[in-house]
C-alpha cells in the first residue's frame, strides 16, 4: 500500500552518473532517496536546488534530461 501511494503522490527524481551522464536510476519519491541510501533531506534539496553534486559521482534532477550540458 505505501508504495502505490508513493508512486500517486510522490515526484520522479533522476539520478545521473557524474562521469558519462547516464541515468542510473528513477527513483518515485524524495522519501524513497532518503531511506534506500539514507540521504538526509537538506543535502538532497541542495543537490536538486543548488546543482551540488553528492559524493563527487551523482548529480540529481526533478525531471529527465535528454540533454545536459557542462560549462
Amino acid at each position: 500500500m505505501r508504495e502505490k501511494l508513493r508512486k500517486q503522490r510522490g515526484t520522479p527524481i533522476y539520478m545521473y552518473d557524474v562521469k558519462d551522464i547516464t541515468l542510473l536510476y528513477v527513483f518515485e519519491s524524495k522519501q524513497q532517496i532518503y531511506d534506500s541510501i539514507n540521504m538526509h533531506h537538506n543535502t538532497l534539496n541542495d543537490c536538486l536546488n543548488l546543482g551540488n553534486i553528492y559524493l563527487d559521482a551523482f548529480f540529481f534532477f526533478f525531471r529527465f534530461n535528454r540533454r545536459i550540458y557542462w560549462y
